[in-house]
């Protein structure tokens, strides 16, 4: 299964399940990929949680493209 292009709902969809504790071998088994592939995911996942989970001032974003005051 090494490269292969996955389908981002059903990978979400997989991840899910995962991560409410489910075993992780037969919800993988379940939506055709790999266990291995599960451990890779769920490593990325937890690299981007602090980002994730970082508090941010709500409404919208400041412009970055702004030109500079005159």
């Amino acid at each position: 299964m090494a490269n292969r292009v996955t389908d981002l709902d059903q990978k979400v969809a997989a991840m899910r399940e995962c991560l409410t504790l489910r075993e992780v071998a037969q919800v993988m088994e379940k939506y055709g990929f790999s266990e291995r592939s599960a451990w890779h995911w769920l490593a990325q996942i937890k690299e981007a949680l602090p980002e994730v989970l970082a508090s941010e001032r709500p409404g919208p974003k400041p412009r970055t493209d702004a030109a500079p005051p005159l």
